[in-house]
């Protein structure tokens, strides 16, 4: 074994019970999309404290990653906080800003009493707006 091999952090793996088909996919997804698309951009904007660009953003609405708590009813992708954890993890390891931006959707501020605005409020929260 090489120093490079010792000293290379190996990407998280789910073990089981936590394991599934869909969460692995999910992980798979999040982890190519971090490294393909965001670590590229992160490289560039992060020295500069450069903001995320309104085309990731809309790349992070696209794969639903602003509703993945969000019930598939309200337009979210109905998982659970295991799941958001795992997303936000892969996110992190090429720019915590976009894992940190996560944070702050998932429905958060759609606690109101009013039934219609709350669905409406959950599908704008899912869609990133």
């Amino acid at each position: 074994m090489t120093t490079d091999e010792i000293l290379e952090p190996q990407p998280p793996a789910l073990l089981p019970p936590w394991q599934t088909p869909e969460r692995e996919q999910l992980q798979e997804q999040a982890r190519r999309f971090a490294t393909d698309e965001v670590l590229p951009v992160a490289d560039e904007l992060d020295p500069q404290k450069g903001e995320i660009p309104a085309s990731l953003l809309a790349r992070l609405a696209e794969l639903g990653y602003f509703g993945i708590t969000v019930p598939a009813e309200q337009g979210g992708l109905g998982l659970g906080v295991f799941e958001y954890c795992m997303v936000s993890e892969e996110l992190a390891r090429a720019w915590m800003s976009t894992a940190s931006i996560l944070a702050r959707s998932q429905g958060l501020g759609t606690a109101v009493l009013d039934a219609d605005r709350r669905h409406e409020l959950l599908g704008r929260s899912a869609r990133g707006e």
